[in-house]
């Protein structure tokens, strides 16, 4: 089967006027159902507003026949109950009132008395419901719609009671209301031919219907229509057939005497369908066929037109379109470009004719601007990375040929550029990056290269240099440059940057190489400090060897579980008495034996595996103290103190992860204490409070470690909810050899004295160092002169021995 797109424009247009004609077609048919949507909204306003007014009628009919009966009940004859003189007195009311079917008097026995239509034989109405009530209430009552008894007409009944002179009850005055009067308001309406008004009561019997009201008196509503009326309420709209199979538009109300009585009549008022919609069907035909009609002439002329001012114009085209592709690049179209949408094709058409003599020259250009983004950094316009490798490749071969040049290569990196970026947006930090590479550029000279490197790392080939130390000349010079404030967006934004340089000649034969070794050396400068330059050596590489392997091994160490806890006594210095450990890791490596943590410790921080080692060692040393204590009630007055690293300290899981480890190895809260350095708290204090006062929180006691070297401030640490002071053992190593520093030492003391809080020092080796801080009020001490660090035999041992003593 053909594809859509494969059939001729002829076709398409064809499809095209159809498919503009649907639309239309459409609306004309919209239009005809909203004129019947109106029509019949007509019909049924025309409807309801009748029988509306029918039961206004109604309602009107209980004022006449009270205040009718009541002026009756007042008349002689009425009262005296004289038959003949009623007889005459109701016969003359009917006739001025004719809507009534009948007036009557009657006995307290239920037995008519006096008639104003004759009638034969005796009429007895006991049992009716208005009857009833009268005698029952002994006034005013309104009886059901039925069929009257003498009149044998559809009828509402009114009662009222007749009392005597002497004020007995004598009898019952009733007006029958024949409902047929409600064909007056019917036949006034002027409502469609066919159209009909029908009364039933609640039990569906039909009581009233017109036209033709006898043949349809006294019949039930036929079932499933009955029941459709009936769920409309009190009133509403229906269309249904109706019992002559004519199908109507039928307004429905529902008339009550009383509004709580459960006995009603439901009047309806209907207009035929047809009838009430024919003009505006004929109207709906009549538009459809005329769009019908004026889409085929559309489609005709749309055939006709396409021919004379399309397919002509299309043949030239395609005629010139077979020339072009045989290679003939004179080929044109002929067309006016001015002619609509077609000239737009034909001025298309000999543009691309034109543009292919001048397409080579852009592929050329294209091809050139690709190598240049291949090439060039898109922010700075500096080379990039690729580009300087090659250069530095180019020169590492010039070099091997002459040997009364050198060249240097260095990786400038800026430091706290990331500080840049997070406080003043990476945009700022693009203008700096811009403003720093003008400035490279500017102090280098013209033979060397600068490229970016990726960040806010950039490569410098400094090339034809007479000696290795102007490159060491150039680099100082550059780093001043570059510590120059840069005015970027409203803000002196300063800057500083580390170097790392290779200088010629070396033994490289790969660019990657000699790129790599600049960044080792460019890492060192970052070890020891930023804003400095250092120069690669081949130690430099040996010590990045060693570092990666030292951080597999930790990697390793800790997957094989090579880490284990040594526990340094913690001693009362009054009594000599056990308080506690300090939990301290060591390393069994599998060849070099015992490793202590100054070999260890500083890149585990740095690689973050301090993290998990950190978990490992208070794990352990909870569950060592744990299990001291079930051993031996000595141990339980003990606590083991574990040092916190800055990043463990940092971790936002922390508490959560000190409460796990609590909960799992069953050690109290408050035999644990953790070992903050002063330093990494006053990092961020107000952080650190928040931290501290959450694991304060868990029951666990706080001290921080190496107090005197980080300069606290005292409002800080007032805030601070410490326990103990670890005064550094820098401080009571020079105890007894330097009087000022003895004095610091008092200082702390009387400063944690004052506070609350205890004081321990560290790193007590001498029996001296130990009477000076006795002297001076220190509680606790820990070191070689008491004891070196323990394994956990020793340290069982220890608590044991404390407890013979």
């Amino acid at each position: 089967m053909r594809s859509f797109f494969s059939w001729s424009i002829r076709t398409h247009l064809l499809l095209l006027v159809l498919a503009a004609a649907i639309p239309a077609l459409a609306l004309v048919w919209w239009s005809g159902q909203e004129l019947e949507r109106e029509a019949v909204d007509k019909a049924n306003q025309a409807t309801m507003h009748l029988a509306s007014s029918m039961a206004q009628d109604l309602e009107q009919v209980e004022e006449y026949a009270r205040v009718l009966l009541a002026t009756l009940a007042q008349a002689p004859t009425i009262r005296q109950m004289d038959a003949a003189g009623a007889r005459a007195l109701l016969v003359q009311l009917n006739r001025q009132n004719p809507a009534y079917a009948n007036l009557a008097l009657i006995a307290p026995n239920g037995h008519v008395l006096a008639l104003s239509f004759p009638h034969q034989g005796v009429v007895d109405v006991s049992g009716r419901k208005y009857f009833k009530d009268a005698l029952r209430t002994g006034g005013f009552s309104v009886g059901e719609y039925e069929i009257g008894l003498a009149s044998d007409r559809s009828v509402i009944h009114f009662a009222l009671p007749v009392f005597g002179t002497n004020g007995s009850l004598v009898g019952v005055l009733a007006a029958s209301y024949d409902l047929g009067a409600l064909a007056q308001s019917f036949n006034s309406a002027s409502l469609p031919e066919g159209s009909a008004m029908a009364l039933s009561d609640a039990r569906g019997v039909r009581l009233f219907r017109h036209p033709d009201s006898r043949r349809w008196l006294g019949r039930e509503e036929h079932k499933d229509m009955w029941l459709g009326l009936l769920n409309l309420g009190e009133e509403g709209m229906t269309v249904a057939q109706g019992a002559d199979g004519v199908k109507r538009l039928y307004a429905v109300k529902r008339l009550r005497i009383h509004k709580d009585d459960p006995s009603f009549l439901l009047l309806r008022v209907g207009i035929p369908e047809a009838k009430a919609l024919a003009g505006v069907r004929r109207v709906k035909a009549r538009n459809v066929a005329l769009m019908v009609g004026a889409t085929m002439l559309a489609a005709a002329l749309a055939v006709m037109l396409g021919n004379l001012f399309i397919m002509r114009r299309l043949d030239r085209l395609t005629a010139a379109a077979e020339r072009l592709g045989h290679g003939d690049l004179t080929a044109r179209s002929g067309l006016g470009h001015d002619q609509g949408e077609l000239g737009k094709l034909a001025e298309s058409f000999d543009n691309m004719a034109l543009a292919l003599d001048t397409r080579e020259a852009e592929r050329v250009e294209f091809e050139a601007k690709l190598r240049h983004q291949a090439m060039y950094d898109p922010l700075t316009g500096l080379a990039n990375r690729t580009l300087a490798l090659d250069r530095i490749q180019q020169a590492l071969t010039r070099c091997k040929r002459r040997d009364d040049v050198f060249y240097a290569v260095v990786i400038m990196d800026l430091d706290r550029f990331k500080v840049i970026n997070d406080s003043l947006g990476h945009s700022v930090g693009d203008q700096v990056l811009e403003a720093v590479a003008r400035r490279i550029v500017g102090t280098l000279r013209g033979l060397d290269t600068v490229a970016r490197f990726g960040g806010n790392e950039f490569i410098l080939l400094l090339e034809e240099l007479a000696t290795p130390g102007e490159a060491i000349r150039i680099v100082k010079r550059l780093r001043g440059v570059i510590m120059a404030p840069v005015p970027v967006a409203g803000h002196e934004v300063q800057t500083s940057a580390s170097f790392g340089i290779v200088l010629s000649p070396n033994t490289f034969e790969r660019a990657e190489d000699l790129l790599q070794s600049a960044a080792i050396a460019l890492h060192a400068v970052k070890q020891s400090g930023r804003g400095r330059f250092k120069v690669f050596t081949p130690r430099m590489l040996l010590h990045a060897v060693e570092r990666l392997t030292l951080e597999q091994e930790l990697r390793r160490a800790l997957e094989q579980g090579q880490f284990v806890v040594h526990y340094q006594p913690i001693w009362d210095l009054s009594s000599t008495r056990l308080v506690g450990f300090e939990a301290l890791v060591r390393w069994a490596h599998p060849e070099r034996g015992m490793v202590g943590p100054g070999s260890f410790i500083a890149l585990a921080e740095e690689t973050g595996i301090i993290l998990d080692l950190g978990r490992v060692v208070l794990t352990r040393a909870c569950a060592d103290l744990a299990e001291w204590r079930e051993r031996d009630p000595a141990a339980r007055k003990l606590f083991v103190a574990v040092n916190l690293s800055n990043k463990q300290f940092c971790q936002h899981t922390l508490v959560e992860q000190v409460s796990e480890i609590l909960r799992r190895t069953r050690l109290p809260a408050d035999r644990l204490k953790l070992e903050i350095t002063e330093s990494t708290i006053m990092v961020n204090a107000e952080s650190a409070l928040v931290m501290l006062k959450r694991l304060k929180a868990l029951g666990v006691q706080i001290s921080i470690d190496d107090f005197g070297t980080g300069y606290s401030s005292l409002s800080y640490l007032q805030r601070f909810p410490v326990d103990t002071l670890k005064v550094d053992r820098s401080f009571v190593g020079r105890l007894g050899l330097d009087p000022e520093n003895q004095e610091i030492v008092r200082a702390i003391v009387a400063l944690a004295h004052s506070l609350g809080l205890d004081v321990v020092a560290e790193g007590v080796e001498e029996s001296g160092q130990a009477a000076m801080l006795r002297a001076l009020g220190c509680e606790c001490v820990q070191g070689f002169y008491f004891s070196r660090p323990l394994d956990v035999d020793r340290a069982q041992e220890t608590i044991g021995a404390q407890r013979e003593q």
